[in-house]
């Protein structure tokens, strides 16, 4: 019995079946992944129309804003993982592309602290690394020109500056030992927070806990 020889493919064909087994073999890896879209931003905006939540305005995403430089302060970084920060009326939302989940926190009146937990920020303090825990500031008075937090976890009190990312709007990071930093989230912490004008005077002094 004669065998039969399949026809070859031509070069166009062959060319053409290595690309449809390629698109294939990627769309398996990206429903494994869980259909990631290509930018934080994107991600966010899915997340908000998964949960039915009113889209935001973006106050933060540190993939299109960092690294940040504010005045005199060094320039800030984040480190390994991104985060996007939307605002409505009422709600803010966090969400850290890592987590992949949107943290909902209520927004009311007065100055409001918005700790992004899970994410470092890395900038240089007289010429060493630091290393800490991102905080965001919201409903802060324009005249503001300067912003200061310190912070009390676990018995010990930690400082930082601020930069200002638009008006009302300011990211304070917490300094940290990197030899003994990790980015969790850091329960019961108080703060104080300390706005100034830009003739040094005081303007506002404020504490509260994480979150508030």
């Amino acid at each position: 019995m004669a065998k039969r020889k399949l026809p070859r493919l031509g070069r166009g064909q062959s060319i053409l079946c290595n690309l449809v087994l390629t698109l294939i073999c990627l769309y398996a890896l990206w429903d494994r992944a869980g259909y990631p879209l290509p930018t934080a931003e994107l991600e966010f905006r899915r997340m908000e129309r998964t949960h039915l939540l009113p889209r935001s305005e973006i106050v933060f995403n540190s993939g299109k804003d960092c690294p940040l430089q504010w005045r005199d302060l060094p320039e800030l970084d984040f480190l390994d993982r991104d985060a996007v920060v939307g605002m409505t009326k009422d709600q803010v939302y966090v969400y850290i592309p890592d987590h992949n989940s949107l943290e909902i926190c209520s927004l009311e009146d007065g100055i409001i602290s918005i700790p992004i937990y899970g994410v470092s920020a890395v900038w240089t303090y007289r010429g060493n690394l630091k290393m800490g825990t991102p905080l965001l500031f919201l409903n802060v008075p324009e005249e503001t020109e300067r912003a200061e937090v310190e912070v009390w976890l676990d018995g010990q009190q930690r400082a930082g500056n601020g930069w200002r990312l638009k008006n009302g709007v300011w990211l304070l990071c917490l300094g940290m030992d990197t030899a003994a930093w990790s980015p969790e989230r850091p329960e019961d912490g108080v703060y104080t927070l300390r706005l100034y004008r830009a003739d040094g005077s005081l303007l506002l002094e404020k504490s509260g806990r994480l979150g508030e």
